[in-house]
């Protein structure tokens, strides 16, 4: 079973390898990724992901109470019946494990963001 990280992980290094391949830069040259990423003005996928996995979840949890979404995000929330059991076969890595790695990952980084926020002002 491949982790959520290894996934992450394998997403970055196949971005890398096609903008190099675009800017056809060689590994010879020996130029960090992050100077990859500078020269081409991105960012990581996985940081894009990781984005884009709040966003919806903050969409979800702004919506109306009749929703359908709403209502899911509700019991997820207010946790599962006891008794209540993955079905065999289904993934072990659910929507709501993933936001709460990303919000994890979100308030590890926070102080220093906030640092450089006031700072700046």
């Amino acid at each position: 079973m491949v982790s959520h990280l290894r996934l992450e992980k394998k997403l970055d290094a196949c971005q890398q390898w096609c903008l190099r391949r675009l800017l056809r830069i060689s590994h010879l040259y020996r130029i960090t990724n992050t100077e990859v990423l500078r020269r081409t003005k991105r960012t990581q996928l996985s940081t894009v992901l990781c984005d884009r996995h709040l966003r919806l979840f903050g969409d979800v949890a702004r919506s109306n109470a009749w929703m359908d979404h709403s209502r899911a995000l509700h019991t997820v929330i207010s946790g599962l019946p006891i008794h209540w059991r993955r079905p065999p076969g289904r993934p072990r890595q659910s929507w709501t494990r993933t936001i709460e790695k990303d919000l994890s990952a979100i308030s590890q980084h926070r102080p220093a963001y906030d640092i450089e926020t006031s700072s700046g002002s």
